[in-house]
Protein backbone atom coordinates (compact mmCIF):
# COMPACT_ATOMS: atom_id res chain seq x y z
CA UNK A 1 0.00 0.00 0.00
CA UNK A 2 1.41 3.56 -1.04
CA UNK A 3 1.75 6.44 1.48
CA UNK A 4 -1.24 8.36 0.16
CA UNK A 5 -3.27 5.63 0.20
CA UNK A 6 -2.74 4.35 3.75
CA UNK A 7 -3.42 8.20 4.32
CA UNK A 8 -7.01 7.94 2.68
CA UNK A 9 -8.09 4.62 3.51
CA UNK A 10 -7.00 5.31 7.76
CA UNK A 11 -9.01 8.80 7.32
CA UNK A 12 -11.86 7.56 6.29
CA UNK A 13 -11.79 4.77 8.91
CA UNK A 14 -11.06 7.41 11.36
CA UNK A 15 -14.15 9.11 9.86
CA UNK A 16 -16.43 6.29 9.94
CA UNK A 17 -15.61 5.49 13.55
CA UNK A 18 -15.83 8.44 14.76
CA UNK A 19 -19.35 8.48 13.10
CA UNK A 20 -19.84 4.73 14.92
CA UNK A 21 -18.69 5.64 18.37
CA UNK A 22 -20.95 8.48 18.52
CA UNK A 23 -23.80 6.50 17.19
CA UNK A 24 -23.33 3.56 19.66
CA UNK A 25 -23.28 6.20 22.66
CA UNK A 26 -26.49 7.83 21.06
CA UNK A 27 -28.15 4.35 20.88
CA UNK A 28 -26.96 3.68 24.62
CA UNK A 29 -28.70 7.03 25.80
CA UNK A 30 -31.77 6.26 23.70
CA UNK A 31 -32.11 2.25 25.56
CA UNK A 32 -31.71 4.28 28.69
CA UNK A 33 -28.30 2.87 29.63
CA UNK A 34 -26.63 7.03 30.07
CA UNK A 35 -28.82 9.35 31.50
CA UNK A 36 -28.82 12.54 29.82
CA UNK A 37 -26.18 14.42 31.85
CA UNK A 38 -24.28 11.30 31.23
CA UNK A 39 -24.23 11.60 27.55
CA UNK A 40 -23.84 15.10 27.51
CA UNK A 41 -20.65 14.76 29.67
CA UNK A 42 -19.54 11.82 27.33
CA UNK A 43 -19.95 13.91 24.50
CA UNK A 44 -17.85 16.44 25.80
CA UNK A 45 -15.06 14.72 26.19
CA UNK A 46 -15.28 12.40 23.01
CA UNK A 47 -16.36 15.24 20.19
CA UNK A 48 -13.12 17.69 20.56
CA UNK A 49 -10.76 15.40 19.82
CA UNK A 50 -13.25 13.79 16.96
CA UNK A 51 -13.74 17.06 15.58
CA UNK A 52 -10.13 18.54 15.34
CA UNK A 53 -8.86 14.73 13.87
CA UNK A 54 -11.18 14.95 11.67
CA UNK A 55 -11.09 18.32 10.28
CA UNK A 56 -7.19 17.58 9.21
CA UNK A 57 -8.24 14.61 7.39
CA UNK A 58 -11.13 16.50 5.29
CA UNK A 59 -8.51 18.88 4.74
CA UNK A 60 -5.68 16.34 2.76
CA UNK A 61 -8.74 14.47 1.47
CA UNK A 62 -10.02 17.93 -0.04
CA UNK A 63 -6.76 18.44 -1.23
CA UNK A 64 -6.25 15.25 -3.40
CA UNK A 65 -4.65 15.61 -6.76
CA UNK A 66 -4.85 11.88 -8.84
CA UNK A 67 -1.02 12.11 -9.47
CA UNK A 68 -0.35 12.51 -6.19
CA UNK A 69 -2.36 9.37 -5.27
CA UNK A 70 -0.42 7.21 -8.13
CA UNK A 71 3.15 8.79 -7.27
CA UNK A 72 3.02 7.33 -3.65
CA UNK A 73 6.07 6.14 -1.66
CA UNK A 74 5.13 2.18 -0.63
CA UNK A 75 5.24 1.60 3.17
CA UNK A 76 6.56 -1.72 4.83
CA UNK A 77 3.98 -4.26 6.21
CA UNK A 78 5.59 -3.37 9.86
CA UNK A 79 4.49 0.55 9.31
CA UNK A 80 0.81 -0.70 8.11
CA UNK A 81 0.17 -2.66 10.66
CA UNK A 82 1.08 -0.07 13.49
CA UNK A 83 -0.66 2.72 11.89
CA UNK A 84 -3.78 0.59 11.39
CA UNK A 85 -3.78 -1.31 14.56
CA UNK A 86 -3.60 1.90 16.98
CA UNK A 87 -6.83 3.17 15.76
CA UNK A 88 -8.88 0.08 15.58
CA UNK A 89 -7.90 -0.76 19.11
CA UNK A 90 -9.28 2.55 20.37
CA UNK A 91 -12.69 1.97 18.42
CA UNK A 92 -12.83 -1.75 20.35
CA UNK A 93 -11.71 -0.10 23.33
CA UNK A 94 -14.23 3.26 23.47
CA UNK A 95 -17.00 0.21 22.09
CA UNK A 96 -16.73 -2.14 24.84
CA UNK A 97 -16.69 1.00 27.77
CA UNK A 98 -19.37 2.20 26.23
CA UNK A 99 -21.49 -1.09 26.36
CA UNK A 100 -20.56 -2.10 29.60
CA UNK A 101 -21.65 1.30 31.00
CA UNK A 102 -24.96 1.05 29.15
CA UNK A 103 -25.73 -2.46 30.27
CA UNK A 104 -24.31 -1.94 33.79
CA UNK A 105 -21.90 -4.76 33.66
CA UNK A 106 -18.16 -4.34 34.97
CA UNK A 107 -18.47 -0.44 35.52
CA UNK A 108 -20.15 0.41 38.87
CA UNK A 109 -20.69 4.19 38.22
CA UNK A 110 -20.51 7.00 35.54
CA UNK A 111 -17.38 8.51 37.50
CA UNK A 112 -15.34 4.54 36.88
CA UNK A 113 -16.97 4.75 32.99
CA UNK A 114 -15.54 8.64 33.15
CA UNK A 115 -12.23 7.65 34.34
CA UNK A 116 -11.43 5.02 31.88
CA UNK A 117 -13.11 6.83 28.95
CA UNK A 118 -10.83 9.80 30.09
CA UNK A 119 -7.53 7.70 30.43
CA UNK A 120 -8.89 5.93 26.91
CA UNK A 121 -8.78 9.01 25.73
CA UNK A 122 -5.93 10.59 26.84
CA UNK A 123 -3.53 7.64 25.16
CA UNK A 124 -5.82 7.96 22.07
CA UNK A 125 -4.69 11.30 21.47
CA UNK A 126 -1.18 10.54 21.99
CA UNK A 127 -0.39 7.89 19.84
CA UNK A 128 -2.69 9.05 17.40
CA UNK A 129 -1.83 12.56 17.56
CA UNK A 130 1.69 11.02 15.99
CA UNK A 131 0.35 8.72 13.32
CA UNK A 132 -1.68 11.84 12.38
CA UNK A 133 0.56 14.44 12.30
CA UNK A 134 3.00 12.07 10.24
CA UNK A 135 0.49 11.22 7.73
CA UNK A 136 -1.73 14.47 7.52
CA UNK A 137 0.71 17.12 9.04
CA UNK A 138 2.56 18.04 5.79
CA UNK A 139 5.93 16.32 7.19
CA UNK A 140 6.35 15.95 3.18
CA UNK A 141 6.52 18.09 0.14
CA UNK A 142 2.88 18.34 -1.65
Amino acid sequence: MTRTKLRITLGIFFIIAHTYILFILFVAFLSNGFTYNEFITTGAIVLPVFAGYSMAIFNFIRDQKSSVIMNSEQLDSLTLFAYIFVPITFVLYISIIVYLKATNTGIANFDQFQGLLVVGETVYAMTTSHILYTLFGGLEEK
